[in-house]
């Protein structure tokens, strides 16, 4: 089969026939406002554009297209009237173009462009770059531009609407929410958005699956039995599906679902779960009610991501794997589990460009502590210490014991002064507390704490231990019961 290539710029018959091939469809519009239409109506394997085109450049256009997700692989070369370098930014993100020739250049040697052409299509078929096999909704049905100048006019209001969605999509990821509030606001804003009587999230578990229905109306029993069967059907999981439903399901109600869209999420390649729209009783959705769900279903990635790291972490609280990972002395996590967990989190914050602090906390003078009043005294100073430090930090926080006389707490979505706060906090509440109670006055306990950031370019968890451990040390160079960043 053919490449199908859009060149994009006007160009004389004879360039197009000197860069023509068998082995490619060549396609050529010279406004981007036709080229736009094309796109959204044929699947391409490869764009080439010039620089300056019309309202957008063909710089522009390659930003539109490449960070649309279907178009992500679609190689686009760029001819500049200059070759410049900083298009590009050193080709470090995926919505610049792939290559950037001089166009005086081209013009002169059409066969330079055609061998450009060769060698992306080469590199597509044999380099695991994946072939865009559908058309780009570019922007929304409901704002199709009408002619060249309503063009920009179009693509700003695209922009805006994509940009609400976005945030919508990524306030709801908040790890002080429970469940099933996240899910609850999710389908608030999707019931105001779209109009919807149903909406739902569902997530692909494979220990324990679960969907989450919201509804404004009751609903038929057969309706809602047809729906949950069709949930299943698309589920990858085989696992019992948790369901719950905040809706009435009557059986002498005539509501019956008229429109149903079920969206699933990729990551990694793979189903995480689900978003489920419907509208009951001959409504349906409009097709700019569609293009919010595309826009909802783009970023709701975090959002699966997120509720599925929280499922899992809720799976192993039941499970004997917890146990195991638990310190028998103080009752947290152990530090096995500490860094598998900071691995996960690690991984999870840079994906979703969330921050992430630690804190690593030492008992000042332990070991002297020891030798006064015994191991006995120790090992229940530190059993309270991690009982009131669990009592301190938030419930998405992490605690562990990380070695005799040390703790760690990991922080998720807490940058640098967030985390200096809470560890401020922490060594005030051990200043002040009594670790004697009831018995004969022992010695003052302070802690000293040293403040790490995860760094988004390293993703080993050694790094931020290190150097929450040189931040411990500053602290106790301080003078002890203290913090350092």
């Amino acid at each position: 089969m053919k490449a199908h290539i859009l060149l994009i710029g006007s160009f004389d018959k004879k360039f197009l026939k000197d860069i023509s091939n068998e082995q490619w469809e060549l396609t050529n519009y010279s406004d981007s406002w036709r080229s736009i239409t094309f796109l959204e109506s044929r699947a391409v394997d490869l764009v080439i554009a010039r620089d300056g085109i019309d309202q957008l450049t063909g710089y522009d256009l390659c930003l539109l297209i490449k960070s649309h997700p279907w178009a992500a692989n679609v190689p686009f070369i760029l001819l500049a009237e200059k070759k410049r370098q900083d298009y590009s930014l050193g080709g470090h993100l995926a919505a610049f173009p792939d290559r950037i020739a001089e166009y005086a250049e081209v013009i002169k040697k059409p066969q330079s462009l055609a061998k450009l052409i060769k060698e992306d299509l080469t590199s597509l078929n044999n380099k695991g770059r994946v072939k865009n096999e559908q058309p780009m909704r570019l922007l929304p049905s409901g704002l199709v531009p009408t002619d060249k100048q309503d063009l920009v006019n179009k693509l700003m209001a695209s922009l805006l609407l994509e940009r609400s969605v976005s945030k919508i999509m990524l306030g709801l990821a908040d790890r002080d929410k429970p469940k099933k509030q996240i899910v609850k606001e999710f389908a608030q804003a999707a019931q105001r958005m779209l109009k919807a009587d149903l909406c739902g999230i569902a997530i692909s578990s494979m220990n324990k699956p679960w969907l989450s229905l919201w509804g404004n109306k009751s609903l038929s029993k057969e309706a809602c039995t047809g729906l949950i069967d069709k949930i299943k059907a698309d589920m990858v999981t085989t696992a019992n599906l948790s369901i719950d439903t905040n809706f009435e399901v009557d059986s002498t109600s005539r509501s019956k679902i008229s429109d149903l869209l079920i969206s699933p999420i990729l990551s990694e390649g793979a189903s995480c779960g689900m978003l489920i729209f419907a509208k009951y009783n001959e409504q349906k959705f409009t097709p700019l009610e569609r293009t919010i769900i595309n826009y909802m279903e783009w970023h709701a990635k975090p959002l699966i991501e997120f509720l599925l790291l929280q499922q899992e972490v809720d799976d192993l609280q039941g499970q004997k794997a917890v146990r195991a990972a638990i310190d028998p002395l103080t009752g947290v996590y152990n530090i096995e589990f500490l860094i598998g967990f900071l691995q996960q989190q690690l991984l999870f914050s840079f994906r979703n460009k969330l921050p992430v602090s630690l804190l690593m906390i030492d008992i000042d003078r332990f070991s002297q502590i020891n030798e006064a009043l015994g191991v006995a005294a120790g090992d229940m100073i530190l059993a309270k210490l991690a009982e009131r430090l669990l009592a301190t930090i938030r419930s998405s926080d992490l605690l562990a014991h990380y070695s005799s006389d040390r703790f760690i707490a990991v922080l998720p979505n807490t940058e640098m002064k967030g985390a200096k706060v809470l560890a401020e906090k922490l060594r005030l509440e051990v200043e002040q507390a009594n670790f004697f109670s009831g018995k004969q006055p022992g010695p003052s306990v302070t802690i000293s704490i040293g403040c790490a950031q995860f760094d988004p370019a390293d993703l080993n968890p050694e790094t931020i231990l290190k150097d929450a451990k040189l931040a411990l040390q500053r602290a106790k160079e301080a003078g002890r019961n203290k913090v350092a960043v």
